[in-house]
Parts: C-alpha cells; structure tokens; sequence
C-alpha cells in the first residue's frame, strides 16, 4: 500500500478503480498492518494491475518489488532477525520469517557450501510463476543487499510440475543464492 500511496498518480483511488473484481477492491481496501497475515494470492492480481499502471512489464516489477519488500522487512519488520547479523547462519533465520508469508505448500532454506544457500519452494500453483519467480529473486537479492552482500547472486536452478491441487497445477521451483561481497 507504500507503494499505490507513493507510486500511482491518483493513489489509492485510482489503485482501487483499476482493480478488476469487487473483491479485489475489497481485499485492498483493508487496513494493512505488518504484524498481520494477508493471503498472498491477491498480491499477485493487485502487482498485475500496479505494473500496468506503471506500464512496466510483470517480472521488471515484481522483482522490483521483491526488493524493496526485502529492504523495508531488513529495516523494519524484522530487523532483530536480520539487521547487523552475520549471513552465516542466514539459513536458520530465514525459516522464521517465511512462515510469516507462507501458508500454502512447503518453504526451506539449506546451507549448500560456503556463501551458498539453496531454496526449494514446494506446491507453489503455476498460475503465480511469471510473478512469484521474480520476486523471490528479486527479495533474496534485496535480502542480502540490505545484510552486507551486495553482489550477491539468485538464479533459479529447478522449475519443475509436481501434481495437482483438484485441477490447479502446482510446480517445485529451486534457487541458489551465492553470496558475495
């Protein structure tokens, strides 16, 4: 909501005027507080119509995003779990701090050598891919950034179908994150 306030010529109104559904409309119209939990399926909507607004392509804008969520959440929402702390044991804290965005499927980070962490991301439906795969890529880069890695890179090694939720697609998708000064 940062965002539509600072970013969207018209602000809010004109957010909540573009938005296609009323329950859209509804969904972005609450009040938001960082220590609450909001299904995240809308986020990918309201990103889809905020990157039209701000003629950007989907996956320039969700990256984008992902890093700035990644910046505001090393700043202030969790910055006892993550500010002025070595990236050692990054890993471990990250689990924490995913269970505050996910409740859909299986999230975990592992150690995968030195400087090297691996995410596998699991049950995710495809539906969300052209805007979550940027993002995470986008948050884990901004993550580290913010922790003192700037040249950090985030590449996705494995994008892979993995069943069916009823009729919905899901899919695996692997990253690695190689940590650099």
């Amino acid at each position: 909501m940062h965002l539509v306030t600072c970013r969207v010529e018209g602000g809010l109104p004109a957010f909540a005027a573009a938005l296609p559904t009323p329950a859209l409309q509804s969904f972005f119209g609450q009040p938001f507080l960082a220590s609450s939990f909001y299904d995240m399926f809308p986020l990918v909507a309201g990103s889809g119509v905020l990157a039209s607004l701000a003629r950007s392509p989907l996956d320039a804008f969700a990256h984008q995003q992902g890093r700035a969520q990644a910046s505001y959440d090393v700043e202030h929402q969790y910055r006892a779990l993550l500010q002025g702390r070595s990236t050692d044991d990054v890993h471990s804290r990250l689990r924490p701090l995913a269970g505050r965005y996910y409740d859909f499927g299986e999230w975990d980070v592992e150690r995968a050598g030195l400087n090297r962490l691996r995410v596998v991301e699991r049950a995710l439906p495809i539906w969300i891919m052209p805007w979550f795969v940027p993002m995470q890529i986008g948050y884990f880069s901004g993550l580290m950034a913010a922790m003192g890695k700037p040249g950090t890179t985030v590449t996705m090694q494995s994008f892979r179908r993995e069943g069916l939720a009823g009729s919905m697609q899901l899919v695996v998708l692997e990253l690695e994150v190689v940590m650099r000064d």
